[in-house]
């Protein structure tokens, strides 16, 4: 073994000092390259824990926001049903009066003959008070 770095050292100094530089800078970037590696893995993995906190923060404000949209329609759809029967209700309530307007109209007409008929009874009794009173006094 000790001939074999001695051989790699004389290879070394007779490969000039570019060629020792070189594999220095290769050995220095593979060491801090071994020292990063671990704090790079760290800095990928809470990127990824972030993105998948992200992502789930999405999908709960998504659920979310269909839960109201749902909420909504429900509503909605109760709201034009009490609107529907109201209306109904209106329609009922005007054919109701509009039978209340005639069936007034109707004891209107019947109350004006029912005076006029009494106006005429009553001159009929007036002719004949005076007829019987007339008579009286002859």
């Amino acid at each position: 073994m000790d001939e074999l770095l001695a051989s790699f050292g004389q290879s070394l100094a007779h490969a000039g000092p570019g060629y020792v530089v070189s594999l220095g800078v290769i050995a220095i970037a593979a060491w801090i390259a071994s020292k990063a590696l671990p704090f790079w893995s760290e800095y990928q993995n809470k990127k990824l824990e972030i993105d998948q906190a992200r992502e789930k923060r999405k999908a709960d404000e998504s659920a979310r926001q269909d839960e109201r949209e749902r909420e909504r329609a429900v509503l909605e759809g109760r709201w034009l049903e009490q609107y529907e029967h109201a209306t109904e209700v209106q329609k009922q309530t005007n054919a109701v009066l509009g039978g209340v307007e005639a069936q007034m109209a109707t004891l209107n007409v019947t109350l004006a003959d029912s005076k006029e008929r009494s106006r005429n009874m009553a001159k009929e009794m007036h002719d004949v008070h005076r007829v019987i009173i007339g008579k009286d006094k002859q």
